[in-house]
């Protein structure tokens, strides 16, 4: 899972969705720019699992993920909400500063 030069590009947000013209009910990745990009939302079982996790625990996950390091998972979302809420500041955030590094 390595982001996508336009996902990794500092205050890029992209939504994840099961269906084309829904909202971000698989989850969102956050461009934090140096081709990294925070994700969180829904992980299939096999890769919680290679990061030491058992899956089933939580219905979301946090990760980032980057060019230079690949895939790092951070731990569960318990609250999907939540989870949103968090990305959603932090895009404010950048937003806020001008889409330099906070």
């Amino acid at each position: 899972m390595r982001p996508t030069k336009a996902q990794a590009t500092l205050g890029t947000l992209t939504w994840h969705s099961s269906g084309e013209d829904e909202g971000p009910d698989v989850g969102l990745e956050l461009g934090l720019g140096g081709g990294r990009t925070l994700y969180v939302g829904e992980l299939a079982d096999a890769t919680v699992r290679e990061a030491g996790y058992e899956p089933g625990g939580a219905p979301w996950w946090i990760a980032v993920t980057s060019d230079a390091e690949g895939f790092q998972l951070v731990g569960p979302v318990l609250d999907v909400e939540g989870g949103r809420e968090m990305v959603d500041r932090l895009f404010a955030a950048i937003q806020a500063n001008g889409r330099r590094a906070i």
